[in-house]
């Protein structure tokens, strides 16, 4: 990731959450997020809406299929000393139930990754940024409100 080339604006980025049918948040380890565990994401490309940004960035980064995709969180971050690039993103985080539990990732994303229940997450090397969205995933879990 890198600054927009006018550095005008910030960069729209989708943030997925990918759970499986045992409940479990897949997370990825990459280089990007200095050898911490996030989320798989990238950016918005022109025309695509937030969901189909979701779906396309799942697919490539993981191999899997997704469905039942909502907007749950939008944060917004400014040079984040969590992630190896610099920039001004505006992320839309959604969480979303993978079709299988068949990861197949793209070595040039990440290197690693692991099926972890929400809770057990938070207590693993995460990004802060994802940590947080966690929290919110975990709160709307509990309120009935999660899927």
């Amino acid at each position: 990731m890198a600054y927009h080339k006018n550095k005008q604006y910030p960069i729209p980025v989708v943030g997925a959450y990918i759970f499986n049918k045992q409940g479990k948040l897949l997370l990825i380890k990459s280089k990007k997020y200095k050898d911490k565990y996030g989320g798989p994401g990238g950016h918005i490309e022109i025309g695509e809406t937030i969901e189909q940004a979701l779906k396309r960035e799942s697919l490539e980064e993981t191999g899997l299929l997704v469905s039942k995709p909502k907007l749950f969180d939008i944060k917004e971050l400014i040079d984040s000393k969590e992630y190896k690039a610099s920039g001004h993103f505006i992320s839309f985080r959604m969480y979303c139930r993978a079709l299988s539990n068949k990861v197949k990732l793209d070595q040039r994303e990440a290197y690693g990754y692991v099926w972890a229940y929400p809770e057990k997450a938070l207590k693993m090397k995460v990004i802060a940024p994802t940590k947080q969205s966690i929290k919110k995933l975990i709160k709307l879990k509990n309120d009935g409100k999660l899927f």
